[in-house]
């Protein structure tokens, strides 16, 4: 069932929900004992009109309509997001291949040392997540080669940063790195100062998520002309020391923007 189905006053009574229903905030992680609870008065109430039925499934509620509509309350975000590959490798495991963002947003400041660091939220077709982000200059650029290129063809040049990047779930986490020899943070050079920051970062898994055998993130980060955010700072206002920032959904699948590819065991990764 793929089509999710937004329910409102218009198709219930107005004392439909007379126990009140717990609410989230956005970026807020929802307390799974709390969502659940909205999902059975939901169930026990809809039934009880006994105009369309409802059914519990795992963590949804599907429902069913006399008129032959039928919709799917759920819980993740992430279900309405699909993989770009998911297909078997040669030693047995599975590759999963998805946009690193489909939802987006981020708050960061600067440090003294020319750093940046900061939280963000992101829904992509493995999940929801919650995170923390942490750029920190170096003294000297690494020496590591790319294997991919800029969006020109050009291969991007090595820069004197890393970055540590947890995303964490209520179940599971992937921490990404650019310090594994085959990770690292560059620039194209395409694209003027302070855009076009380049990276190819690898992790692990843990949790729910410590199956995965490699995962590796690439593209651009915040990106240029068309790529990457809609974003609040800009270095000619010096009064603004946070950056706030949102993604841009249609950039997805344009050069250079943003992957991830997991590698895992059959099983680790949920088929969609």
């Amino acid at each position: 069932m793929k089509h999710i189905l937004i329910l409102s006053a218009v198709l219930f009574p107005t004392d439909l929900c007379a126990q009140e229903l717990h609410t989230f905030s956005n970026g807020e992680v929802a307390d799974a004992d709390k969502v659940n609870e909205n999902f059975f008065v939901l169930r026990e109430e809809i039934s009880a009109t006994g105009s369309c039925s409802a059914e519990q499934s795992g963590r949804d509620v599907l429902i069913t309509c006399p008129d032959g509509t039928s919709g799917v309350l759920t819980q993740d975000p992430s279900s309405k997001y699909n993989y770009l590959e998911q297909t078997p490798t040669d030693n047995g495991e599975v590759l999963t291949r998805f946009y690193a963002f489909e939802e987006y947003s981020y708050d960061g400041v600067l440090d003294d040392q020319g750093g940046f660091s900061g939280r963000d939220t992101n829904v992509n077709a493995l999940g929801s997540f919650t995170g923390f982000f942490k750029i920190t200059r170096l003294d000297a650029p690494h020496t590591k080669e790319s294997d991919y290129l800029c969006p020109n063809g050009e291969a991007p040049t090595p820069q004197a940063s890393r970055i540590d990047w947890s995303w964490r779930s209520t179940s599971g986490a992937l921490h990404f790195t650019s310090e594994t020899p085959n990770a690292g943070r560059y620039k194209c050079e395409q694209y003027p100062s302070g855009v076009g920051f380049f990276g190819v970062y690898e992790g692990r898994g843990l949790g729910d998520l410590s199956c995965i055998t490699k995962a590796v993130y690439y593209g651009l980060g915040y990106g240029a002309e068309t790529h990457g955010y809609d974003i609040s700072w800009q270095t000619d206002l010096g009064y603004i020391d946070m950056e706030t920032a949102v993604f841009k959904p249609e950039t997805n699948g344009l050069p250079g923007t943003n992957y991830v590819e997991i590698t895992a065991p059959e099983g680790c990764i949920p088929s969609k």
